[in-house]
């Protein structure tokens, strides 16, 4: 007979050093009917795209929800703007 084992449980009995983010934000934009878009995005592991309403060009903030980066942490961010297009891509900021 096979045991199993919540989520949670397991985690916990993981050393810290095993338990790391692999994430990241795909986001591509392109020019279409004379207006630059947002053709393609991807979120993963807490790490989001959010966007501004009220620019003419996409403007895309990227947000990590997990509240911070530790060792080990591997983040990749892979932004795509065609050559017509623009957009603006910044990170979250306090104020």
């Amino acid at each position: 007979m096979q045991q199993t084992m919540s989520c949670r449980k397991r985690l916990r009995s993981l050393p810290l050093a095993q338990v790391r983010v692999t994430g990241g934000v795909s986001l591509a934009c392109e020019m279409r009917g004379g207006r630059s878009i947002v053709s393609g995005l991807r979120e993963h592991d807490g790490h989001k795209a959010r966007f501004p309403r009220g620019t003419v060009e996409p403007e895309a903030v990227l947000i990590n929800t997990g509240g911070g980066l530790a060792g080990g942490d591997n983040v990749t961010h892979d932004i795509r703007i065609d050559v017509a297009a623009g957009a603006t891509i910044t990170t979250q900021a306090a104020v």
